[in-house]
């Protein structure tokens, strides 16, 4: 009996394509390509067009070219064309950036595209790379991306047609999550204007209130106004991958978007704080607060607050605007003690408008939330659909 041949096609695929996808290398399709040397004297802190190198690719030039400079270099060297996708060949190897036809030179050597045939897309190749596993790169210690690195890489894929449809999927994928990025930094920006408003400025002032509330607000210590517990690290030998144990909490690392999301656990308690506390860091990042929706153990990397919404947004504010940075200590490792955070200065009005301030930002809080949510499934449902359709 003849043995069967496997078909290689995907796990997932658009309809009506039925043929196998082909193995090849990158090389196959054409050239590693890069910019000629700019030399140092010819680029300055200002400029005509923005000058890129590695350690500023993907993020805001500092260095500039005249723009009769960059035409004779694009006239007379490679340069990259409208849709090819540059990668950075050292420092934080394979990071890809589309050229988008914008006026910018970048980096010789360090900065690389493949200059292909029409064989091959590039919204295709986009897709590709985020899954990509370097030729010679994965486990090993090198530090570059070479020219023969890439060539070597090998890819599987169908024809264009095919490509065209798994390149337009990724494209309105990243669209969409570029897109709810953007909700998301607009939300918080937003939350933080908020902050600014309703909470009193360095000389006590009050730029925005609700209607109806006309009491002068009260300058209090923090420590005589909510009950504030320093953590105490249980000994690391008493640390367990057990969920039956105590949930430690010993910074920053075991809260994420404001809640504790445990981590590591512990036999052993130390100090503790109670489901609904107020968690804040004393430890760099130094105050970062979020809630705990258990009862836990803390770490001497944080403290637990007992406070109400109110205060968890103060924190907030005083975090925002860099009021634990006059404290902080240490060269290599910035901390808070006890006494900085209980005798810090804190504004306080009645009850009743801490909790009308309190609402009204929670209720921000959530939006954010509700944002960051659907930013973590359009990310999942992308990382999904990378390893499904591509082979």
């Amino acid at each position: 009996m003849a043995k069967k041949v496997e078909k290689r096609v995907p796990d997932v695929r658009f309809k009506g394509f039925t043929d196998d996808w082909e193995q090849q290398k990158l090389g196959d399709f054409g050239s590693v390509q890069m910019n000629k040397r700019i030399f140092k004297n010819q680029t300055s802190e200002t400029g005509e067009v923005p000058f890129y190198k590695i350690g500023t690719f993907g993020k805001k030039a500092d260095s500039f070219i005249s723009n009769k400079i960059f035409q004779q270099y694009k006239r007379d060297y490679p340069y990259p064309h409208k849709g090819d996708l540059l990668i950075s060949a050292s420092g934080s190897i394979g990071r890809v950036i589309e050229y988008r036809g914008e006026q910018a030179y970048y980096q010789d050597s360090n900065i690389v595209w493949l200059e292909h045939n029409s064989e091959l897309l590039n919204s295709f190749l986009k897709a590709f790379y985020q899954i990509v596993k370097w030729d010679g790169i994965e486990g090993s210690t090198i530090k570059r991306l070479y020219n023969k690195n890439i060539l070597n890489t090998k890819i599987t894929l169908p024809k264009i047609a095919e490509q065209q449809n798994v390149g337009y999927l990724f494209r309105a994928i990243d669209n969409l999550i570029a897109l709810q990025h953007k909700k998301l930094e607009q939300l918080r920006l937003l939350k933080k204007a908020m902050l600014q408003q309703l909470f009193p400025d360095k000389d006590g002032k009050l730029q925005s209130r609700f209607n109806g509330f006309t009491d002068a607000w009260e300058q209090r210590k923090l420590g005589d106004v909510v009950a504030i517990i320093m953590g105490q690290s249980p000994a690391s030998k008493n640390y367990t991958e057990n969920p039956n144990d105590y949930i430690l909490v010993q910074g920053n690392a075991d809260m994420k978007d404001g809640r504790v999301a445990p981590r590591v656990w512990t036999t052993q308690i130390t100090k503790q704080a109670e489901k609904g506390d107020l968690i804040l860091s004393v430890r760099a990042p130094v105050g970062d607060v979020g809630r705990t929706d258990y009862d836990v153990v803390i770490g001497r990397g944080v403290a637990a607050v007992k406070g109400n919404e109110y205060i968890f947004q103060l924190l907030t504010k005083m975090k925002d605007s860099g009021y634990w940075t006059m404290f902080s200590t240490g060269s290599t490792f910035e901390s808070i003690n006890s006494s900085n955070i209980k005798n810090a200065q804190v504004m306080i009005p009645t009850e009743k408008e801490q909790n009308q301030i309190g609402a009204f930002l929670h209720h921000y809080d959530s939006l954010i939330a509700l944002h960051q949510r659907k930013l973590d499934h359009l990310q999942l449902l992308k990382k999904f659909l990378l390893q499904k359709i591509f082979i």
